[in-house]
């Protein structure tokens, strides 16, 4: 297990999510299917449905909370031997959480960084976000 310790910046550091500032204009005639939330334009699967009718009161829709204090609380009670608490764990409600956030604490401007093209838009664009040099390794 990793044993450094992370700076209180890096800990106060708060989700935030992303949004464009103006929605996207497609061309005319573009047939555009949104994957923002990874749903199915097809809609969901009968099987899926039946069993998603027999839990009743288990919310499926929408992100979790991007803080989840009671989330971070479980895991500092459960792995009470690492000796840390609440307020020091990073958790995310998705991966864009995830990467906005890495983004903010380990890319400052001037940073250079490198990825596999081509590949996820949006590592790209968080990069550049933050100042960071991109600097593709093409396939």
């Amino acid at each position: 297990m990793w044993k450094g310790k992370l700076h209180h910046q890096y800990l106060a550091t708060g989700q935030q999510g992303y949004a464009s500032a103006a929605p996207v204009v497609y061309p005319e005639g573009i047939e555009v299917i949104d994957c923002a939330l990874g749903t199915n334009p097809l809609g969901t699967p009968p099987a899926v449905r039946r069993f998603l009718d027999g839990l009743k009161d288990v919310p499926v829709c929408g992100y979790p909370r991007p803080e989840p204090e009671n989330l971070k609380g479980a895991i500092a009670s459960k792995y009470r031997s690492w000796r840390i608490l609440p307020e020091q764990i990073l958790v995310s409600g998705g991966s864009m959480g995830v990467l906005v956030t890495l983004s903010r604490l380990m890319l400052a401007p001037g940073t250079s960084f490198t990825g596999v093209s081509p590949q996820f838009t949006d590592a790209v664009l968080q990069a550049l976000y933050t100042g960071a040099s991109y600097q593709p390794l093409r396939l």
